[in-house]
């Protein structure tokens, strides 16, 4: 029997504050669902002057197995008094008093031997603790709840003396990674502290060097500059890893909030129009005297601005309507909301809000660029003024209030507290633009592949190297990051994994995603693709190598060309065209995979890990068996298409439905489904049945079923395989795959591309209508026409990707008289259209699609709701059950090329229900948005889903 692998096994030491405490346990729990044999424990140190953590920590600790913690013991902490002179010092000796406690824990977790304590991750305020680690040899790791311009100007400390305090009339001071001088008005209060702080941040400064590793909470696309001055070699810094947004979606738990109060602020915002509140919040410790708050309460009622206002009153103020103008509450009855404690991520996800009047703390910040919503900075205490300087002065990405404003500043006056409300609720600020832009590159960075991502994974690297390697060779990896390592284990062949997807641009498309998800989830991984030449597809291969171009670990092998079967094979059957010609490839797939084979010494134990075959390629099975290389069939199509083929084996291969037969009862299914919604290929006698059927036969032959699709939106079908017979391979839901890029097309020009985005930058949010039924969706003129005066008659908004049959010359000639003037203003026509970008677009309300299967992931990972009108291949089945389960507005399930025309009555009704913003079905595509974007982050079912099938690969090599 193997030896069971030892665990590795992490200590974390936090600060229990809750500007610290979120973002350390999102990365404890981003640690552990990237390394499956890692666990953590976590040391709770009790700060007397800090309120209770315990609750928060153990809601974590419940939920994750791998996942513990340790009380350290009381301690006498330092006089109180050494708060008010600096908490820093206070925070330092009292991590002193503490060495010697910590020194006996993780001595009695050594001796356990239960696992290997391969590193040591301290707060950043916790330096003093490195020492321990020192002496039981345990390598140190920071971690900076803040940003790397904390880092930067803490850093700098080190060219001044420990007695050099700042007073505040220095000249602006040149920071590595800033692009101009800074004002000392706003640096961290710390260092103008005579009383200890300033000394404390020198000799944290010193202590930077003898850690293995900074780990950051930020993310490279927003401070690249900083990063890279840090990075640079006369610094003399550890690596930095930016890993973050380090957010948590759910809220921290708030002993403070009652929850019917938390209801009610919900519903009230419910109420409100999208983007109209500003929300107010200062933080834990933010409160204001009662001076300071009257300012505020008049500038929101000059201001006009909907608002929702979380005020914390001082300790010593009793009722906070004391500390308002005469009359405010009255004045803002219906527009204005006062509260005391929120849950912050709540808030800003909210559609209603625009606008957030911050403190500017770092957790904050991200926060308000997670969600796009644009920050009106004042700075209280810590680094906040160093915060909102950054924001407004080196990032454009927040509007100016007060950049050096302390507890003991001058009052912020009502009049320019109004002004900075206002250039705040301006939608046409250029800072509400970049904050969006901003969003987008928050989210992409902890995605696979993704800058955050990639860097957890080097950290990861680092970390478990420790186990296993000298330590001149740790010293090798932590300098260069990337360096060749002499190690045996990394001498070992690298595992790799070869594809053969179908060369149609629905497959392709989440194929190549696919590959780049693996490669970036296991960097020891490499693939390689088999590019068919399939006689149709001559964009297929361009793309695949356009889309792959920066994929060093990726390579492409072109299979030679082959005579295809006749033509008339195609129009009586695609699907029997493509089997029969995959049948003809055989032998030099078998050809190119023996290649791949004896590229290496000994091919007998060659580091081939699985050969993963599009479902129309599953004939290569034999060859992969041939080669004792294990198959995977990679589903392009969704959980409910693999259920329906697999049912097809109930049945013989010669007993093809007719459109007469009863409906048929499929797993995963609530209703029976009728005949008219099935798949083409299932009603062809000339062979397309047959195809389908032999397809079926040969998914039991494979290893796993790997499918574009999420366990949320189809747990019912999931479990019903799953539960199904015992034979029916492992189904793996990795999706959904999508290319945000979006797909380029050949056929679309840049000026036209930059004409459709600039008309919907034009249109009203949610307002506008896309039409769009595939790459090959095309309607005769007579259909066109109703289309168009369903349009017409609806009155809606809308942008039409109209692909004109061949035969037509001319779109002015399909479409009513009159229509192209009725519709200026209202509505575009294109060609082609870029359709992620427009999915993606705030003025889209509502998709009219072909339902094609990435189509619909795309229209719900946007939340864009669809109306249903299927064309061909499996549309109909997935028309019908979007439609099952609530997902999208049914216009026809049955729809195939040759139907009887859907006459303008029929569409304009269906358009005014996609378009009814109280239809049901928009609040179920919300919220399933928010689960496919949960799926595929660390920790999300998709993304457990590809380690699990990482780990069964592996275990072929």
């Amino acid at each position: 029997m193997a030896k069971m692998k030892k665990k590795e096994e992490l200590i974390f030491f936090p600060i229990q504050e809750s500007g610290h405490l979120p973002s350390f346990l999102e990365l404890a729990q981003i640690l552990i669902n990237r390394h499956n044999n890692l666990s953590i424990t976590i040391l709770r140190m009790k700060l007397p002057y800090a309120p209770s953590s315990d609750a928060y920590i153990r809601t974590v600790t419940a939920s994750q197995p791998q996942i513990r913690a340790i009380d350290l013991p009381h301690v006498e902490p330092p006089p109180q008094e050494l708060i008010k002179r600096s908490l820093p010092l206070y925070i330092w000796t009292f991590l002193e008093i503490l060495k010697p406690h910590v020194k006996a824990t993780l001595q009695n977790i050594l001796s356990s031997r239960s696992s290997t304590v391969i590193g040591l991750v301290i707060d950043v305020f916790c330096l003093p603790l490195i020492d321990v680690g020192n002496d039981l040899g345990i390598p140190s790791y920071l971690f900076n709840s803040s940003n790397v311009g904390l880092l930067s100007l803490m850093h700098s400390l080190k060219k001044r003396q420990i007695d050099d305090v700042f007073n505040g009339s220095e000249p602006e001071w040149l920071l590595p990674g800033f692009h101009d001088p800074v004002p000392s008005g706003v640096l961290p209060g710390s260092v103008f502290n005579k009383e200890g702080g300033y000394a404390v941040y020198y000799k944290m400064a010193q202590r930077f060097k003898d850690s293995k590793g900074i780990i950051v909470n930020t993310f490279s696309e927003l401070e690249q500059d900083a990063v890279d001055a840090l990075l640079d070699s006369q610094i003399q810094l550890p690596p930095i890893y930016a890993v973050g947004p380090l957010i948590n979606l759910k809220g921290q738990p708030n002993p403070n909030l009652d929850q019917a109060q938390h209801e009610k602020i919900l519903k009230w915002l419910d109420e409100q129009p999208s983007s109209s509140v500003v929300y107010l919040c200062f933080g834990s410790k933010g409160s204001f005297d009662p001076s300071q708050t009257r300012e505020i309460a008049l500038a929101l009622q000059l201001s006009g601005v909907r608002f929702l206002w979380s005020m914390r009153s001082p300790p010593n103020t009793d009722n906070k309507e004391t500390m308002l103008p005469e009359g405010f509450l009255e004045c803002i009855e219906g527009r204005g909301m006062l509260c005391e404690w929120t849950l912050q991520v709540e808030i800003l996800a909210h559609k209603a809000i625009v606008g957030f009047v911050s403190h500017c703390g770092w957790n904050s910040i991200l926060e308000s660029m997670w969600f796009g919503v644009p920050i009106l900075t004042w700075p209280i205490y810590g680094e906040q003024q160093l915060n909102a300087y950054r924001m407004v002065r080196e990032f454009g990405l927040a509007v100016e209030l007060k950049l050096d404003y302390r507890r003991d500043s001058d009052l912020v006056v009502a009049e320019k507290i109004e002004k900075g409300l206002q250039q705040l609720m301006d939608r046409g600020n250029k800072v509400h633009k970049k904050v969006k832009e901003m969003k987008q590159m928050a989210r992409k960075a902890i995605l696979n592949g993704g800058s955050s991502f990639i860097s957890v994974g080097e950290l990861i690297d680092v970390m478990t190297v420790v186990t296993r390697t000298t330590e001149v060779e740790i010293e090798a990896l932590w300098c260069g990051r990337s360096k060749k390592m002499g190690s045996t284990d990394d001498m070992k062949k690298k595992p790799e994994l070869i594809l053969l997807p179908s060369p149609g641009i629905g497959h392709l498309v989440s194929s190549i995603e696919f590959a780049q998800l693996l490669i970036n989830r296991d960097q020891h991984l490499s693939i390689t693709i088999l590019c068919i030449n399939f006689p149709f597809t001559p964009f297929s291969v361009s793309y695949i190598r356009s889309a792959l171009a920066s994929q060093p670990k990726i390579k492409l092998i072109d299979l030679p060309f082959i005579e295809p079967p006749p033509h008339e094979l195609l129009l009586k059957s695609p699907e029997h065209y493509i089997f029969t010609f995959m049948e003809s490839l055989k032998p030099h797939v078998k050809t190119a995979m023996q290649d791949i084979l004896s590229s290496y010494l000994d091919s007998e134990s060659h580091p081939v890990v699985g050969l993963v075959l599009d479902i129309f390629c599953l004939s290569m099975v034999d060859v992969g068996d041939e080669l004792g290389i294990p198959s995977y069939m990679f589903m392009t199509s969704n959980i409910a298409f693999t259920s329906f083929m697999l049912s097809l084996l109930q049945r013989g291969i010669e007993d093809v439905f007719t459109d007469s037969d009863p409906e048929w009862l499929v797993p995963g299914f609530i209703d029976p489904i009728p005949p008219s919604s099935f798949p083409d290929a299932v009603l062809n006698k000339d062979g397309g049945y047959a195809a389908y059927y032999k397809l079926a036969q040969r998914f039991m032959d494979t290893k796993g079923i790997i499918v574009n699709s999420f366990s949320e939106v189809e747990r019912y079908a999931l479990d019903a395989l799953c539960d199904g017979p015992s034979q029916i391979p492992s189904i793996y839901a990795v999706g959904p795959l999508i290319d945000l890029k979006g797909l380029p097309n050949p056929n679309l020009d840049q000026a036209m591309h930059d004409k459709i985005l600039k008309w919907l930058d034009e249109q009203p949010p949610s307002s506008v209508v896309f039409l769009c039924f595939g790459s090959m969706g095309s309607f005769g003129p007579s259909q066109t026409r109703e289309i168009a005066q369903a349009l017409e008659r609806s009155g809606v908004r809308f942008l039409w990707a109209m692909r004109s049959p061949p035969t037509i010359d001319n779109a002015d000639k399909t479409l009513p008289d009159g229509f192209l003037e009725w519709m200026d203003g209202k509505g575009m026509i294109c060609g082609w259209a870029p359709q992620v970008e427009v999915l993606a677009h705030k003025a889209i309300g509502g998709f009219v699609s072909h339902c094609g299967w990435n189509s619909l992931l795309e229209s719900l990972w946007f939340g864009v709701p669809t109306l249903t009108w299927p064309i061909y291949a499996e549309q109909q089945l997935n028309a019908f059950w979007m439609v099952r389960f609530g997902l999208a507005v049914e216009l026809r399930l049955d729809y195939r090329k040759g139907s009887h025309l859907v006459m303008a009555e029929e569409i304009e009704k269906g358009l005014k229900q996609l378009m009814d913003r109280n239809n049901v079905v928009h609040k179920n595509v919300k919220e399933m948005k928010e689960k496919a974007r949960k799926a595929v982050l660390t920790g999300g079912s998709s993304y457990i889903s590809v380690g699990k099938l990482i780990d069964n690969m592996m275990e072929n090599n």
